[in-house]
């Protein structure tokens, strides 16, 4: 089972496929970031938290905590709703 963050995540970034923001091939999560906060920037801190997360949890050494996937959660949220 995919913790909630890689849940999200991969909703948040078929949601901006969707609207032809999607991550390019061979893009990271960190430059797909920060591509979209530049188009986005109202939604900076719902977009960072989704994917600065979601690297943590993905290629880092962090693993999810309640606290991380709550506060992801919230981000998706805001983001979807943001519309």
């Amino acid at each position: 089972m995919f913790p909630l963050v890689t849940c999200c995540y991969q909703e948040v970034e078929a949601w901006f496929r969707r609207r032809n923001h999607g991550r390019h091939p061979g893009e990271t999560v960190e430059i797909f970031a920060e591509r979209l906060v530049g188009k986005h920037d109202v939604l900076r801190t719902d977009i960072m938290d989704t994917i600065i997360i979601y690297s943590d949890v993905r290629y880092g050494e962090q693993t999810q905590d309640r606290a991380s996937a709550e506060r992801v959660y919230q981000a998706f949220q805001s983001l979807v709703k943001g519309q």
